[in-house]
């Protein structure tokens, strides 16, 4: 055994936001292949022969809960291949190519670019983001009324403590710098002006849910 296929079925359902499933290679979840808060699932594909999970449940709203058939496999995969797989549930093993799996980069909500009115804007990574990723997005407000600029992120953004980050800036070479979020961790900013660019940056190994502002 060489890598290992989690499936999920239709039904499998937690409460979004609170309720959640991890799972990882070791028993102190630092090396996370999956990692659920969203309500819904999607099927995964990693390399090793052992995985551990854990499943968490507040004291409120239940649902169906999580339900999946677990097949082990004699084909290794490369690191690049370590990510989410979105797909259909009918989806077979032998039918997951290097081409179904995502390219982060075209999977975040918002490439930024420019914007008119007072409008607000969603921006967010995919959850999980993939690893090795390095993008900066400029968002720019065209009306004249935008004097200044606030990020609220949401309570379920995370990110790797100390080797994934989130830099904003006045500037695309970051020289004039906002915010810097190496904590794992985010506060929400305000500052005057009306664009700013945001680099986000992960390394090859850990993944969290990300950023969603």
């Amino acid at each position: 055994v060489q890598s290992i296929y989690i499936g999920f079925t239709p039904e499998s359902e937690l409460e979004r936001g609170y309720d959640y499933l991890m799972i990882a290679r070791d028993p102190d979840f630092t090396d996370l292949v999956g990692y659920f808060r969203e309500g819904t699932f999607s099927d995964i594909h990693f390399s090793g022969f052992e995985f551990y999970t854990r499943f968490y449940s507040d004291s409120s709203v239940v649902r169906y809960g999580f339900e999946a058939f677990v097949h082990p496999s004699g084909v290794p995969l490369d690191s690049s291949q370590e990510v989410i797989v979105i797909e259909d549930n009918n989806t077979s093993e032998e039918e997951t190519t290097e081409e179904q799996i995502p390219q982060c980069q075209d999977f975040f909500n918002t490439q930024g670019g420019e914007f008119e009115g007072l409008e607000v804007v969603t921006a967010s990574t995919p959850h999980n983001y993939c690893t090795n990723v390095d993008v900066i997005l400029h968002f720019n407000f065209v009306d004249p009324l935008v004097k200044s600029i606030s990020i609220d992120f949401t309570d379920m953004s995370q990110l790797e403590s100390h080797y994934d980050w989130v830099i904003i800036s006045h500037d695309s070479h970051q020289t004039n710098i906002i915010a810097e979020f190496r904590a794992g961790t985010f506060d929400s900013v305000a500052f005057n002006g009306n664009d700013f660019y945001l680099r986000f940056h992960s390394d090859g190994s850990v993944v969290r849910y990300g950023y969603e502002a």
